[in-house]
C-alpha cells in the first residue's frame, strides 16, 4: 500500500481487516478483498473508466504484491 500512498493521483482509506465476509471466515487460505473506487462517487467513477488510471492502479497493485512476496521471503 505504500506505493499506492506515495502516488498523489491515488488515495486509498488504507487496509481494513474484516470478519464478518463469508467467503474470508470460511477460507482456509489468506484471502484479500481488493476495491479500487467507489462508483457512486463520480470523480471515482469518471477514474474508472479512464484507461491510465486503471493501468496506474494495476501497476501499484503488482509492485505491492512483488514487494511484499520480496519481504516475506528474506
Amino acid at each position: 500500500m505504500n506505493s499506492v500512498q506515495t502516488n498523489g493521483g491515488i488515495h486509498t482509506k488504507g487496509i481494513s481487516f474484516r470478519s464478518d465476509i463469508t467467503g474470508f471466515n470460511w477460507s482456509e487460505v489468506p484471502t484479500t478483498l481488493i476495491e479500487m473506487g467507489f462508483m457512486t462517487n463520480p470523480e471515482e467513477d469518471r477514474n474508472l473508466s479512464n484507461p491510465h488510471y486503471l493501468r496506474n492502479l494495476m501497476t501499484k497493485l503488482a509492485e505491492g504484491i512483488v514487494t511484499y512476496r520480496g519481504q516475506a521471503r528474506a
